[in-house]
């Protein structure tokens, strides 16, 4: 949401600010490439809910776990890193959206940062459920990531 409401802001701020217009496609880019991963996300926990259900005794019910679980920090740390990118984008546009925008800058901002940070909280949840060296290794992404 905060991606698509930084993309209304830049846009309609792009007629008389072109050089917005980079940003404009770089946010693009961004809500294109994470729409599939946030599906991806939901999916991968649908798997996991799945491999939990298997039967203990179930062969396959391990192996399905530790991968469920891999896809659900895996994923949360991709969209992490591209609201990530996505804040960073909006937070140049500060001082340039046309006056009527800022307050629509600011709540997509908000956004963006609380998407981030639940996607960070989800993923390092997630990952308690992994080897360690995997875990560290899935999660090395977010390492200068602050709330």
């Amino acid at each position: 949401m905060g991606i698509g409401l930084g993309l209304k802001v830049v846009g309609l701020s792009q007629a008389s600010k072109p050089e917005l217009i980079p940003v404009g496609e770089e946010l693009r880019t961004i809500l294109d490439r994470l729409l599939p991963e946030f599906a991806a996300d939901c999916d991968a926990f649908a798997g996991l809910l799945a491999a939990l259900r298997l039967p203990r005794e179930d062969a396959a019910r391990e192996p399905s776990v530790q991968a469920a679980w891999r896809g659900a920090t895996a994923l949360p740390v991709a969209v992490a890193m591209a609201a990530g990118a996505a804040q960073a984008l909006l937070l140049r546009c500060a001082g340039k959206v046309k006056p009527s925008m800022a307050c629509d800058l600011v709540a997509a901002l908000e956004l963006v940062r609380s998407g981030r940070r639940i996607a960070v909280n989800n993923a390092r949840e997630n990952a308690f459920r992994l080897p360690e060296a995997e875990a560290r290794k899935l999660l090395a992404p977010l390492v200068d990531h602050v709330d």
